[in-house]
């Protein structure tokens, strides 16, 4: 009965499966459901990584780890009120002070680096099964105690099981070192206004202070280069190589340098004389010209340009990663670049590995919809039905968006994987349909009565293979191991996406193919029906 509805009125029922595909899309750009790149799925185990400023003591460093030791024990304390009886929250904590472990995962093979001004707290937390706080809620705790350190370098934060960079990357290009900084900070600084954005954090960071030697017109008078003066300078403090000595295995190098007292000193530099080219000697501070500053930690370059990255991590309960980029791009950087005419920013890192991905899956499956239109146009001999079918497939991510809705789940790149594989059993059920239709008109009969029959007759194969694919997935989208949160995603897409499929195909095939009919009675010379027959008796017209 609702397919011969559907068919009396096809031009209405067209215009709701529209008006339906258009909100179930609205709902996915307008951020009722969220689309996060990879899907945040939660560890047991918590990570905090503290970088100070370069050349910070060991001892400051360590003063500062057990800073934020104690918010982590407050939070230890006041979650375990809320656990059983003798229950504790945190199964270990670890503060290693001096290096930091970068854990391996999917996506990272990890590492470690060591260094005076760096630190790393771990927590592990017992199993999602024995606790009712997540570790996202215990990271957020931990957060708001410690709040903004002073002096921290950078202060980041995981509980993440995969963690591949920052979720927000921008990377900033200025021929002037001075503005790119300037820029740079002017960015961070607007980025602290988004809700939701947290962790900002540049690689500009300053290193220790360094001296810069500069030769003097009487310098120059007598004949000395920079590299002269460089070499001098590199003898004196850190020394020159003039003989090996072969010891067993080993070799012992002999250096000739100033004595240690002679280097300990900054005075001492300025009191160093250098040799120039006559023989004669000369004080360096008549010759050379020395400021004293602070350089960067680390200097980045792409394409010869030095560069700036700066990066951040977002909730995703409050705002996604490419709704956080799409605002610093939109809004921040034109501002940018109105006061630093020569600013150039793109995104990077993460960012752009994400368009980079989105790109390459919208090119192949453009390319699998093309052969598949291939394969249909020889099986049904047809080059309009193919395109019915294919029409049908965007109908799919109506369910896959509910279900992400009714769990609580992100859209994500995994769910696209499904939404690629739901194409192939849409596209299967429509031929089965498609083809008994076709051999009912083959047989003489209308194309009312052929398409009631068609729906009527290949009904229950279409429910069945349905249903049976939909519960197979059932233990998966069930299932709270960390192995399969990978794969719910994309269960999603295809269990949801497939039932309401199905329901829409049984109704939007029939009446695609009606309106196509109709089409068809348009061209010159065609038949065209009796309409008040077809509305007194629309099987027999």
């Amino acid at each position: 009965p609702i397919l011969k509805l559907c068919l009396s009125f096809r031009y209405v029922s067209l215009s709701i499966f529209i008006a339906i595909l258009m909100i179930a899309f609205g709902a996915l750009q307008g951020g009722i459901i969220k689309f996060v790149f990879f899907p945040q799925i939660e560890g047991d185990e918590i990570t905090i990584n503290l970088t100070m400023p370069v050349g910070t003591s060991f001892d400051v460093t360590r003063d500062y780890a057990f800073e934020i030791m104690d918010a982590v024990n407050i939070v230890q304390q006041r979650v375990n009120e809320t656990m059983p009886q003798g229950k504790d929250i945190y199964e270990a904590t670890s503060l290693v002070v001096g290096k930091i472990i970068t854990r391996a995962n999917p996506v990272n093979s990890g590492g470690e680096s060591s260094s005076n001004n760096t630190a790393q707290i771990r927590i592990k937390l017992i199993g999602s099964a024995e606790r009712a706080v997540s570790a996202v809620e215990i990271e957020r705790q931990i957060k708001e105690i410690v709040g903004d350190l002073p002096g921290v370098d950078e202060l980041s934060y995981e509980s993440s099981l995969i963690r591949d960079g920052a979720d927000v990357t921008v990377e900033l290009s200025h021929p002037d070192s001075e503005k790119l900084e300037e820029a740079s900070e002017i960015l961070k600084s607007n980025m602290q206004g988004i809700k939701g954005v947290s962790e900002i954090a540049s690689s500009l960071k300053p290193g220790k202070r360094e001296y810069l030697f500069e030769l003097t017109q009487a310098g120059l008078a007598v004949g000395l280069t920079p590299s002269d003066l460089g070499e001098q300078l590199r003898n004196s403090f850190f020394g020159f190589e003039v003989q090996r000595i072969q010891r067993s295995r080993s070799e012992l190098k002999v250096m000739v340098r100033y004595p240690e007292n002679g280097r300990e000193r900054v005075d001492n530099i300025y009191a160093m004389r250098v040799n120039l080219p006559d023989g004669s000697k000369a004080p360096l501070s008549v010759v050379a010209n020395i400021t004293e500053q602070k350089s960067f930690a680390v200097i980045e370059r792409a394409d010869g340009q030095r560069i700036s990255t700066v990066t951040a991590d977002v909730d995703t309960t409050i705002i996604t990663p490419n709704e956080a980029l799409n605002l610093i791009m939109d809004r921040f950087i034109p501002n940018l670049q109105k006061d630093y005419p020569d600013l150039t920013a793109i995104p990077e890192g993460e960012s752009r590995d994400r368009a980079e991905d989105l790109a390459s899956l919208q090119n192949n499956t453009l390319i699998a919809i093309m052969i598949i239109f291939v394969l249909l146009g020889s099986l049904l001999r047809s080059y309009s039905q193919p395109v019915i079918i294919i029409l049908i497939v965007p109908f799919g991510i109506i369910g896959a968006i509910i279900g992400h809705l009714l769990l609580g789940y992100n859209f994500s790149f995994i769910s696209l994987f499904g939404l690629v594989a739901l194409t192939g059993v849409i596209v299967n059920d429509s031929v089965v349909m498609i083809d008994y239709y076709n051999l009912l008109k083959a047989k003489g009969e209308a194309t009312y009565a052929a398409l009631v029959e068609a729906v009527r007759r290949r009904f229950r194969p279409i429910l069945l293979t349905t249903l049976t694919t939909s519960m197979g997935l059932l233990p998966i989208l069930t299932e709270t191991s960390l192995q399969a949160r990978f794969l719910i995603p994309m269960a999603i897409s295809l269990s949801f996406g497939l039932f309401f499929g199905t329901l829409i195909l049984l109704f939007l095939v029939p009446t695609l193919i009606s309106i196509l009919e109709d089409i068809k009675r348009l061209r010159p010379g065609a038949k065209t029906p009796d309409m008040s027959a077809l509305q007194a008796n629309p099987e027999k017209a």
